[in-house]
């Protein structure tokens, strides 16, 4: 450099000045989605590589697969996203989903002729994601500024970040709870079977390995109860005795709000490009509102030991020409004191449907979970069943439905700290 004259040092300053502002034009027109401006930035034979990310890796050529296969509206269909690798790996890019914030710092340029090279870090925000890495540039001088001839983006952390909401959450309260309107308690019941084409242990592999680990990045999840379906201890009115379902979960979040941002959330979308929900059938998802919940009052919440619980669902609807307000009436006063006095039941929910998606009619009116002792011999408390059964309000209602499951898991979320209990 001490040779130079000091026309070729403020050359070499303005060159630096010039890639660096060719740096910074990439980044805003990323985040502006601005692709015609983003077309400039590019040389007709550039090439763009992506190492580390989930998905999309490799390299793209030329000025036109660059805009319209990477940055453009990707997308590989739901269905196709199983495990047997059959699906082509789902190219869907940060860039078409939602805002986005790049920030970059640490650049050193070197400028060599007609050429300069780049490296750079670079942290990236999307919605309730932080993404970091490196650029790696290579640039040339055109006749009417800089352009970028190969680019490498290498992504080497990632985290979720923490969604602080003002709302207490119910889990820690030490009794009866109501809520309402958009701050209620929502949990997302879901069950499915085992194909009959599958093996349930390469099913149950792939839930436990990449879609279990993947949904709870999701924000604002609260509880994760992870449930086995078993018959049912007492048959009533010569139902079937063997579950309808082979696994389920609950999903619990503090409020609609939370829910929302949830299902809105890279997190949520990669939980679903795992390919768990394609691999199996009979999927049922049901959103209820919990409008009553009365917590452990043993174990505390999140430590319950693994094996011992059952939970027992039950689900109805009003009958045709009815009114709710009634049946729910005695369903508060006369029903819920009779099945808080069945022995060995240590937490009981009451839950309100939801529509979920929205604009799908709920399956079923109102619901209640009760937790038991799992240890319990229920033919010898059959006289508490016995008094729940007689107590005329199921006659009240249609379309009334029992599950079993034995609690294998419950992981607990509070203020961003986990806990779990597992089996």
């Amino acid at each position: 450099m001490d040779d130079l004259t000091l026309e070729q040092r403020i050359r070499r300053l303005e060159d630096i000045e010039s890639v660096r502002d060719t740096w910074h034009e990439y980044m805003l027109l990323l985040d502006s989605r601005s692709w015609d401006g983003m077309r400039d930035v590019f040389t007709d034979d550039a090439m763009v590589e992506l190492l580390g990310f989930d998905s999309g890796n490799g390299i793209y050529r030329g000025r036109g697969q660059i805009i319209d296969e990477f940055f453009g509206p990707i997308s590989t269909p739901m269905a196709a996203l199983r495990d047997h690798g059959s699906a082509p790996e789902p190219v869907v890019t940060l860039y078409q989903r939602g805002s986005t914030g790049h920030h970059g710092t640490n650049l050193r340029v070197q400028v060599s002729g007609e050429s300069a090279s780049t490296i750079a870090y670079f942290f990236e925000t999307y919605r309730d994601l932080l993404v970091a890495g490196t650029y790696e540039h290579l640039m040339v001088r055109c006749a009417d500024r800089w352009r970028i001839r190969s680019l490498r983006i290498t992504t080497n952390y990632r985290q979720q970040l923490a969604v602080v909401s003002p709302r207490t959450t119910m889990m820690t309260h030490p009794g009866p709870q109501r809520l309402g309107d958009r701050s209620t308690m929502i949990k997302l019941s879901s069950t499915w079977h085992i194909p009959d084409t599958e093996l349930p242990g390469d099913i149950e592999r792939h839930y436990l390995r990449r879609y279990l680990p993947a949904i709870r990045e999701v924000p604002g999840l609260r509880r994760h109860v992870l449930l086995k379906a078993i018959p049912q201890p007492i048959q009533y009115d010569g139902a079937s005795r063997h579950p309808d379902c082979w696994r389920g979960e609950d999903l619990w979040f503090s409020s609609h709000d939370d829910f929302a941002t949830a299902t809105a959330s890279l997190a949520w979308r990669a939980a679903a490009e795992t390919g768990f929900f394609a691999l199996v059938a009979g999927l049922r998802s049901d959103l209820g509102e919990v409008v009553e919940y009365i917590p452990d009052d043993r174990w505390g919440p999140g430590k319950v030991p693994p094996g011992t619980d059952t939970l027992m669902r039950a689900t109805w609807h009003i009958p045709d020409g009815r009114q709710p307000e009634p049946i729910d009436r005695y369903f508060f006063e006369v029903h819920v004191p009779n099945v808080r006095g069945v022995p060995g039941m240590h937490r009981h929910a009451m839950v309100k449907a939801a529509e979920w998606p929205p604009g799908r009619p709920a399956r079923w009116w109102r619901g209640g979970e009760c937790w038991y002792d799992g240890k319990k011999d229920y033919k010898a408390d059959r006289e508490a069943h016995e008094k729940v059964r007689a107590d005329g309000f199921a006659q009240l209602t249609a379309g009334i439905e029992y599950a079993y499951f034995l609690i294998e898991e419950e992981w607990l979320s509070l203020d961003g700290d986990g806990t779990t209990t597992t089996t």
